[in-house]
Order: structure tokens, then sequence, then C-alpha cells
């Protein structure tokens, strides 16, 4: 009877002596909330305005939003995002932006807040939170100009839009003189979870004999879709509430992992761009007994769907909409002996703006005819 093996020797047999090969899908961008929103957050001398600004209360001296404790559902942590925003703070001494961020919502509470810099990347657990400040102006009063500083404050005869720091009286206001935030994102990346990923797909590469033409790849990945998170449209799917979820940008990394855990710097095999979430289908076998819920997505490779996208493609009632880039030479006719004024003279075709041309004729299957004087 051959005795059965012993436990050091299914853990030797069990033991890695090698590196083993992983894969990374991610897709970007991805969005982490903000949670601006109306009766969202904590709310001092400020309000909501559709659809994502916050706005400062007429006459406040000092204002601040608080978001609500905002959980990410990356698939591993510290994530990375970079914030961006539009503000504008006539009045105060700026705006801050904070951030304060725990691997459980009960240590947020207690994580210290740290200043956010446009477009510089930050480092989040998966309980994140932020505030917005404006911080109020000091100013006094003086007896002579002479004893003025950089915080004096003073009267104006009429409204200055280069010195958002001036006091007025006056019954409308021309320009921006409200306190706002708005356009606020937090763009990273979602890395999809190792354990959705039911199948890692194969690129399809066409070789070409000539090199005559771009060799683009594509993929197919299937992913399991739990709870819902990889539909389009359900509540559940991870770019909820986000309006250009259907051209998202899926990237492929492959690297090696160690036997002692430690990850290799990871190579990109392919980024391509997503155009189709599904199908989505959902077996039953012989037995009654439903299968898992799949989803596949397909992606191409980005710069072949950019080469096939269509550009200047006239419109539905055959009116020509040319793409005109660059500067346009135009051969001009001597009209006289000296030129009294500038002879340059802008178009922007794109957004219409036209007025230092004398006219425009847009006839003629799209050609574009200037008429100047």
């Amino acid at each position: 009877m051959i005795p059965a093996p012993s436990a050091e020797f299914e853990a030797e047999e069990t033991r890695r002596s090698g590196a083993k090969p992983f894969f990374r899908f991610i897709i970007n961008p991805h969005y982490f909330r903000t949670g601006i929103a109306a009766g969202s957050g904590t709310f001092v001398n400020c309000a909501y305005q559709a659809p994502d600004r916050l706005q400062v209360n007429a006459g406040a001296t000092s204002a601040s939003w608080t978001s609500p404790a905002l959980r990410a559902t990356v698939g591993s942590f510290p994530a990375e995002f970079s914030p961006t925003w539009v503000f504008s703070s006539p009045g105060y001494d700026g705006l801050l932006l904070e951030l304060r961020t725990a691997a459980t919502e009960a240590g947020l509470a207690s994580a210290s807040w740290a200043a956010l810099s446009q477009g510089a990347p930050v480092s989040i657990y998966e309980y994140y939170q932020w505030r917005a400040t404006w911080l109020a102006v000091r100013c006094w009063f003086f007896d002579t100009e002479g004893e003025m500083d950089d915080a004096a404050m003073w009267f104006l005869d009429a409204y200055a839009p280069e010195d958002p720091y001036q006091s007025y009286f006056t019954d409308g206001i021309p320009g921006e003189t409200v306190a706002y935030l708005e356009a606020v994102r937090f763009a990273g990346e979602y890395l999809l979870p190792s354990a959705d990923v039911k199948q890692n797909g194969a690129l399809t590469l066409d070789a070409k004999e000539y090199f005559a033409d771009l060799a683009a790849a594509d993929h197919t990945l299937v992913l399991l879709n739990r709870d819902k998170r990889y539909s389009p449209r359900h509540a559940n799917f991870i770019f909820a509430g986000e309006t250009h979820w259907y051209k998202k940008r899926l990237r492929i990394e492959f690297g090696y992992e160690w036997p002692n855990g430690q990850l290799t710097d990871t190579i990109v095999l392919y980024e391509g761009v997503i155009l189709r979430w599904g199908p989505a289908p959902h077996g039953v076998d012989q037995g009654g007994k439903f299968g898992e819920h799949v989803v596949e997505i397909y992606s191409r490779d980005e710069v072949a769907d950019l080469l096939e996208q269509k550009v200047g493609q006239p419109a539905e009632d055959g009116a020509p909409q040319p793409m005109v880039f660059g500067e346009v030479l135009r051969q001009a006719e001597q009209l006289g002996d000296e030129t009294l004024g500038d002879p340059n003279r802008t178009a922007d075709f794109e957004d219409g703006t036209t007025g230092e041309l004398t006219g425009v004729d847009a006839g003629g299957d799209g050609a574009v005819a200037v008429v100047t004087t």
C-alpha cells in the first residue's frame, strides 16, 4: 500500500519557484465622485446651483462647503486622481480646497486635511472627503493716503474688473462679481479587480506584409457582471452618472509576480477605445441552474479608430461643414498704392467669427469665397 504524501511533501509541491505572470486591465478616465449635489454635504454661507456649482451667498464674509464621506469603488488602493476645478472668488482672499482620506469610514473623521493643487495627482484610500473654503479678507480705513498698505480698503467711482478687492456702491455691477466653484473633476483610472476578470481575451493583430497600413489590434474582455456593475444604464454601473462612458479607453499591462509576492514593473501591451459593452449572456444548464452573469467588452486600437472617424461631413440638409485648421493664404488683388490700415484679416470659420471680413459665400459644394476690401 502506497502511503499518503506527507504535509511537508504537499507544501513543497505547491511552493512556487519561479515568477508568475499577471495582467492589469485599466479603464480610463474614471471620475471619482465629488458629492456636489442639492442637499449633499455641509453648506456654510453658500448654496448649490445646478448643474454642479457651489455659489457663495451675497454679502457673506466667508463661506465653505464640506462633502459627505465618499467611497471609491476602484479595484485596489491606494488609488490616484488629479483634481481640476473652475472658480471665481472676487472680494475673497482666494479659495482653498482640502482633502482627507482613510482606509475606513470611522478613521476618516480623525484624518488630517491636506491642500489640493490644480492638476496635481493625489493618492486616496477607500474613503475620502474634501472641502472648499473661501477665505475672508480683512480691510482697514486710514486717515491719510500715506498710511495705506496692501490691506487697505478704498472706494472707487466706477467698477474696475481687474481689481477684485475694491469696494463700490452701484445698482448694477458688470463683469464677474459672484464667488463660486464649479466643474470639479477628480480624474483617475479604474483598475478592474482580478476577481471580476473571467477571460483575459486574446489580442489579434494582422501582420502587414509591406507595412503600408496601420496594424490595428482589437480585444474582447469577459467580466463577471456582479450586481450589474458592468451593465450600462443600470444603477450599479461603475460609470453611472457620467455622460461619455461609451468612449472610455482600455489599457492592458503585463508584468511578473515573484514568489515573495513582489511585483515587477509592467509594460503596456495594448491601448484601445471601448466600442461596445455587451452582449451580457446569462445561460441556464440542463438542470435548470442559472449560469454566471458575464459581460463582454469589445475595444479596438484607439489610433485606428480615430483614423476611421469621418470629419467635415455635410449636414442632414446637405449644407457643407468643412473642417479648416491653421493659416489659409489667399491671393490678394492690389487696389491702390498705399494701405491705410492693417491688411491682416482674421476669421474663425469653425465658430462662425467672420466680423473682420466684408462677406463670406459658403456656396458651391463646400467652397468658401472670402470677399474683403
